[in-house]
């Protein structure tokens, strides 16, 4: 294994519909040249009529940018960034290279007509244009992750959530051992930050099929696995997670500090997340309530 500890890496999934949403992509690349040109960036494309056009666009960047990027193969694709992530986390695995921290995101909006280039520019400003800042913050803590607007998960309980199209009930396990009760968070949108030997130990050690297989198929998840249950490596690893949680974040239920640090406490005695929802009053936003609390909001 070779050491880069001083470095960090980006694992980018990606995906273009048609060549009409190429600026999105475009603009990623240029923020990765401002602020993560000593990085190694793994790309992962999900593929498309339009491939080419992306592909060509990436390899004009290689000569400003460290890329290494593969089509997912077609047994492994879904319809999200779950397997374009997968073939990032592959060539990240295959480099035989280790990072002080791995940084995760993907080309978000380029499928979603109602989030613009807006969007995807004031969400870089608070993560990625942030790097300095963000990196020193959690390298000087014991958190083995960072990410934005977090929030809870119910892990397809039904009884504490009737939106289970976000729910995981622990999948990741089916990769790996892990030594620690999963904690039932998440980070929104899958923008994330995970220190590299968490990473580094989870793709030495998981199942094989992890890379070759369908994650959906083969766990039996939903196109939201990235976002909702990798990052679970990270808690059943034995580690917290640091966050930074705005005040108009689109929570699907209501997250206050006070409720994820009685969960993180009640983690540390050694509960499962069960028995810790089992004995919290959980109460939820619904989607009428979050749909009327933001067109309100758009309206002052």
């Amino acid at each position: 294994m070779i050491s880069n500890n001083n470095i960090d890496a980006i694992i980018f999934g990606t995906y273009l519909p048609n060549s009409s949403k190429l600026y999105v992509v475009k603009y990623y690349l240029e923020i990765f040249v401002s602020h993560f040109s000593d990085c190694d960036i793994y790309m992962g494309i999900n593929p498309s009529g339009a491939q080419n056009h992306l592909i060509k666009l990436i390899n004009k960047y290689k000569n400003k940018l460290t890329i290494k990027y593969q089509l997912v193969k077609n047994e492994c694709v879904v319809n999200s960034d779950v397997s374009s992530i997968q073939r990032g986390l592959e060539l990240l695995k295959n480099s035989k290279k280790n990072y002080r921290l791995i940084w995760f995101g993907h080309s978000k909006t380029v499928s979603r007509e109602k989030m613009g280039l807006a969007w995807t520019k004031t969400y870089a400003k608070r993560f990625w244009m942030r790097r300095k800042i963000i990196s020193e913050k959690l390298m000087a803590s014991n958190k083995g992750s960072y990410g934005l607007d977090m929030t809870i998960s119910t892990c397809g309980v039904e009884k504490y959530q009737s939106l289970q199209y976000r729910s995981e009930p622990d999948y990741v396990l089916k990769y790996f051992n892990f030594k620690y009760n999963s904690l039932p968070f998440f980070y929104v949108y899958t923008f994330f930050i995970i220190k590299g030997s968490i990473v580094e130990n989870f793709l030495k050690q998981c199942n094989p099929n992890f890379f070759y297989e369908n994650i959906c198929s083969f766990t039996g998840s939903n196109r939201y696995f990235m976002e909702s249950e990798f990052i679970k490596i990270v808690w059943m690893s034995g580690f917290e997670p640091m966050y930074e949680n705005c005040i108009n974040h689109p929570t699907w239920n209501k997250v206050t500090d006070k409720k994820i640090n009685f969960i993180i406490q009640q983690w540390k005695q050694g509960l499962s997340w069960q028995e810790i929802l089992d004995q919290y009053e959980y109460k939820i936003e619904s989607r009428l309530l979050f749909k009327t609390y933001s067109y309100i909001k758009n309206l002052l």
